[in-house]
């Protein structure tokens, strides 16, 4: 509350590289400013502009004030909850998923990300959709759900870190193909289920490879290899990291927006029997 009182004032209004999404977005709001939607070389020729028109939707509608450029990513925590619940209880059960959904939501590290005022929310958001898709393509193997799963990683293209989403949930999807193999499924089928993902996908994300500027992908190359020309043993580990990285910082050298550590030993104790579980 006392956040969202003070939110516009200059004490609160912004944090560290927050403040250029927020002028980005208000200009495009205003009309002062009109890139190409589908462009990928965004803020900081980083952050696709997909990202920027969201949070301008916002400003346009209620007012162009840091409370609503952050309410535009705090609210996206209605999505995330809703589904995160729905995806665990077709995973496990509905008693795990009322647990797991009321400890997730009341985690200080979610609550201090919903107020940052950059647009990864929308990755955030759409990550765990997909998760709850997966599970349901998984379990029906419908043509709905393939085609919803490769729109949802092509809009996810347009926003940062959303392309490395095939790569990151990819294994979600193994036990398709054993259902293929054990149940002797028709080579057609494969292919009319698969094709209709890949259509989907291809749609999406050809406008953002066609309009985007060379040079963009460059700065992506450098962001994955934290500078310089890396290799792609180097890409490799950088997008690996952080998948294990709670396991080694228990005290990160800095709290990016959240104070005290991100997992205590306890915590990262049960993530870690949760992955044996899931193997």
């Amino acid at each position: 509350v006392n956040f969202a009182i003070k939110v516009n004032s200059w004490e609160l209004a912004y944090f560290s590289d927050e403040w250029e999404f927020f002028n980005v977005a208000k200009q495009i709001s205003s009309g002062e400013f009109a890139p190409n939607i589908f462009n990928l070389d965004g803020v900081y020729g980083e952050n696709p502009y997909l990202g920027s028109y969201y949070q301008a939707a916002f400003l346009f509608l209620l007012g162009a004030t840091p409370l609503v450029w952050k309410l535009s990513g705090g609210i996206l925590l209605i999505p995330v909850i809703v589904f995160f619940f729905y995806w665990v209880k077709s995973t496990f059960s509905p008693t795990l998923a009322w647990v797991a959904t009321i400890l997730f939501s009341s985690s200080h590290v979610l609550a201090n990300y919903s107020k940052i005022g950059y647009p990864n929310h929308l990755a955030f958001c759409l990550f765990i959709i997909c998760l709850f898709i997966i599970q349901r393509l998984v379990q029906t193997r419908k043509p709905v759900y393939f085609a919803l799963l490769g729109l949802l990683w092509g809009v996810s293209f347009y926003v940062f870190i959303g392309p490395l989403f095939p790569i990151m949930q990819f294994p979600l999807l193994l036990p398709l193909l054993n259902k293929y193999k054990r149940e002797n499924i028709k080579f057609k089928k494969i292919l009319r289920d698969v094709g209709g993902f890949l259509i989907a996908y291809v749609l999406m994300v050809l406008p953002g490879i066609l309009v985007t500027d060379i040079t963009h992908w460059q700065n992506i190359q450098n962001v994955l290899g934290r500078g310089g020309n890396p290799t792609g043993l180097e890409i490799v580990g950088n997008v690996i990291r952080p998948l294990y990285m709670f396991l080694l910082e228990f005290y990160p050298p800095y709290a990016h927006f959240s104070g005290g550590r991100f997992v205590g030993p306890l915590v990262a104790l049960l993530i870690l029997i949760g992955i044996v579980i899931a193997l």
